[in-house]
């Protein structure tokens, strides 16, 4: 859970804005469903530093950074652990780049199906 909440703030730390600059300390860590789902406005680029961090809580934060729906069984993203880390910040296209490489290195892709993105072993 702590792990998610740094996610989440590792994202909106690093991206100037409006919203950061009201945030004092992040709040002690809440339950997953009430982290913010924060999209990254359009042209507004990030710095990605997510160490060991589920592949399920990566999913959560890049869906809301690029305001995609992504619909995944848990026991695909289940216990897979990643680390990413962007040397120079990121767009919104950046973001489903690595997504897409983050999926491709677990032998996992994404398909489109209407307004969603379904992970799913590559077969």
């Amino acid at each position: 859970m702590i792990r998610a909440v740094a996610l989440v703030f590792a994202l909106l730390l690093t991206s100037p804005g409006p919203a950061l600059a009201a945030a004092p300390d992040p709040p002690a860590a809440p339950d997953r469903a009430e982290l913010p789902c924060v999209p990254l406005p359009a042209g507004q680029r990030v710095l990605i530093d997510m160490r060991e961090a589920p592949l399920s809580d990566v999913a959560r934060v890049l869906s809301c950074a690029t305001e995609r729906n992504v619909l995944f069984s848990p026991a695909a993203l289940g216990g897979r652990l990643v680390t990413v880390i962007s040397a120079r910040p990121v767009d919104r296209r950046g973001l489903v780049a690595l997504w897409r490489a983050l999926l491709a290195s677990h032998d996992l892709v994404a398909e489109r199906r209407g307004a969603y993105e379904v992970v799913r072993p590559v077969r």
